[in-house]
């Protein structure tokens, strides 16, 4: 007798699949518990050759989630969803050879080659990291024009290290003419992502006033959710703000000194200086 309703039955199984592979890559992310069953599920989906199973095997085992954490295994399981075309798994290779982690050598020409892949199939941080590559002419010929192509592609997808790298070029005329206002407005898209180097960027351009007019205290604030953060810079910039009364900024020299010894504990150079020359005075 034939199954009831065969592709209504398969359709509820792929959605089932599809449900428990989320919880368990947002697991690996938040560092979750994970239940054993649901691992065990999920590893007989990927010796069946389930390449989106492979890829959440690996980030279990990166992760040491539900199972014994594993470079080697984690790796194993990347490389055999990247073979099968699976972007996400081609970028996370990519990445481990950039960085030369996971048990695989440093290798910008195979970090190229794999970015590549996922960028073909529109991998938005692959994308960013196929231009970047690019653009510093590691691993591949450096073409500038090209990779800067790339980043913006990516920026347009929302990617915020597209973003943030793209603010980062613009601040420093760093192969591009120096645009203070454009590295602002790349800086806002990224910080939509609570970037703390986005945030540190608009605050240092609203501080110097460079993209237009100068805002010091708009500055601090954005200085401050980066300091709040563990930003010794940030925390540095705001008790210089602070203690010289910057801008439309008065003197605040408690609040400047508190800034200054939080900067100072995390054993920042200019503000262990200051404050053992504040201290001396």
């Amino acid at each position: 007798m034939l199954e009831p309703f065969p592709d209504k039955q398969r359709q509820t199984d792929t959605m089932q699949k599809t449900i428990l592979f989320v919880a368990l890559l947002t697991m690996a992310v938040s560092a979750s518990a994970a239940n054993l069953n649901e691992i065990s599920i999920v590893r007989k989906y990927a010796d069946k050759g389930d390449p989106e199973a492979q890829f959440v095997l690996g980030k279990l085992y990166a992760r040491g989630i539900g199972v014994e954490q594993s470079d080697d295994k984690s790796t194993s399981w990347f490389l055999e969803a990247a073979s099968q075309g699976l972007p996400q798994a081609q970028n996370r290779i990519g990445k481990l050879y950039l960085d030369g982690a996971g048990g695989l050598p440093e290798d910008p020409e195979l970090a190229y080659e794999w970015f590549s892949k996922a960028a073909a199939q529109d991998h938005k941080i692959a994308m960013y990291y196929v231009g970047y590559l690019l653009y510093r002419g590691k691993g591949v010929i450096e073409d500038k024009e090209e990779g800067m192509d790339w980043m913006l592609r990516a920026a347009a997808r929302d990617c915020r290290r597209a973003q943030v790298r793209l603010g980062i070029l613009y601040e420093n005329g760093d192969g591009v003419e120096m645009d203070h206002k454009t590295a602002l407005e790349w800086y806002h898209k990224a910080a939509r992502h609570k970037l703390t180097m986005a945030y540190r960027g608009i605050g240092r351009i609203l501080r110097s006033g460079s993209a237009g007019e100068q805002d010091v205290a708009e500055a601090a604030k954005w200085f401050e959710l980066a300091a709040e953060a563990g930003k010794s810079d940030a925390q540095y910039a705001l008790a210089e703000i602070y203690l010289n009364g910057e801008g439309n900024v008065p003197v605040d020299r408690e609040r400047g000194m508190q800034w200054l010894k939080e900067a100072a504990a995390h054993k920042y150079t200019p503000a262990v200086t200051l404050l053992k020359s504040l201290q001396t005075d």
